[in-house]
């Protein structure tokens, strides 16, 4: 079977499931950080969830990723009160910077 396959050496770049690959680099994609900058502070735990299921999937970038979520993540426990204090705003804000510095792997 010939199935024509044609290579484009000018193109060296590709964008797949979240992260742009290119010339031996991995980073995020562009729409993935803006989602993670854009990403509004969780009122709820069902939100919380939401951001820290999207900078879970990228912790490969952030180095002690779990020790920094760990008091987003300690807000899902079924014994937690909900309460955004300090501490919960340091974290949230310092995942959000860490993945949109365009870091790279």
């Amino acid at each position: 079977m010939d199935w024509k396959l044609i290579l484009k050496s000018a193109k060296r770049k590709i964008e797949f499931l979240g992260y742009l690959i290119e010339e031996g680099t991995i980073r995020l994609s562009p729409s993935k950080t803006t989602a993670v900058q854009n990403f509004p502070q969780p009122k709820n735990v069902k939100q919380m969830q939401s951001f820290l299921g999207l900078t879970e999937y990228f912790r490969k970038f952030v180095p002690s990723y779990s020790k920094i979520a760990k008091p987003l993540s300690d807000m899902l426990r079924n014994d937690a009160k909900f309460e955004f204090r300090p501490m919960q705003r340091q974290a949230f804000d310092r995942l959000k910077e860490l993945l949109c510095q365009s870091p790279v792997l």
